[in-house]
């Protein structure tokens, strides 16, 4: 079983956060989503993309209020 790298739960499914090269657990990236700058990321992960570059490190994770 694999542990989140953003809250070291551990957990059967994971994905990459859209801020960092983080592999999250859902729980984690549901409150990824909710970030004030998710919508910031999404769109700077697409242009990178776009530019080829496929090893985007994204544009930084903190988190906005408390972890669970």
């Amino acid at each position: 079983m694999k542990t989140c790298d953003r809250c070291c739960f551990p957990t059967k499914t994971w994905t990459m956060s859209m801020f960092n090269t983080q592999e999250i657990c859902p729980e984690c990236k549901e409150e990824e989503r909710k970030h004030p700058r998710y919508q910031e990321a999404c769109k700077a992960d697409r242009e990178a993309i776009k530019r080829g570059d496929y090893n985007f490190k994204g544009v930084g994770w903190t988190a906005p209020h408390s972890q669970r």
